[in-house]
């Protein structure tokens, strides 16, 4: 059995706070739960061989998901036990989840492995095609949603349900390759 003093691996890709003192924290081999006072790091069981984790996200209703790289996408239960979604991703791309994100809207949208997308609104879902790589990361500003893509930013329209290239003609030549995109207190997009 695992040391509950420790994690499952070193290498640590997610982390999120439970909002009681204690830490989600996604690993490359699986999901820890860490609990403050007893010093002790729950090791929960995963399908397979304890995939690679690629993100932990609190939905705004309080469900926490679990996306992992091959295994799908799961929805933590009070008991510690996972169940496995499937209605949030794209059927082609074997379990690969890297994120998933809520919108102001309360829209799901999930990014897998490769330039397809997809939102879920509750009532339907929609695949969409990056025009800028894979999606690494979808983050709002002001209202408006952004795709960040691994060669750019796109931006999406409501109002006819699409995604358009932006312009980033400043960074034209420089090489530059997104990981993740993040909005300040200032508006600003890093």
């Amino acid at each position: 059995t695992a040391d509950s003093a420790s994690l499952k691996s070193n290498t640590v890709v997610s982390l999120l706070s439970d909002g009681e003192g204690g830490l989600w924290v996604g690993t490359n081999r699986g999901l820890d739960h860490y609990h403050p006072e007893s010093g002790v790091f729950e090791h929960l069981r995963m399908p397979g061989n304890n995939p690679r984790i690629t993100q932990v996200y609190r939905l705004s209703n309080g469900t926490l998901f679990v996306s992992t790289s091959g295994f799908g996408g799961y929805v933590v239960n009070a008991d510690g036990t996972l169940t496995l979604k499937q209605d949030y991703g794209i059927d082609n791309q074997d379990g690969y989840y890297k994120g998933i994100y809520e919108d102001s809207k309360g829209r799901i949208w999930k990014c897998g492995f490769g330039p397809d997308f997809v939102m879920n609104d509750g009532n339907r879902k929609q695949v969409f095609h990056s025009l800028v790589g894979d999606v690494v990361s979808i983050i709002e500003r002001s209202g408006d949603l952004f795709v960040v893509g691994m060669y750019g930013l796109m931006s999406f329209s409501d109002g006819k349900m699409t995604v358009a290239d932006v312009d980033l003609s400043l960074l034209a030549g420089k090489n530059v390759l997104f990981s993740s995109a993040r909005v300040d207190a200032a508006n600003n997009i890093y």
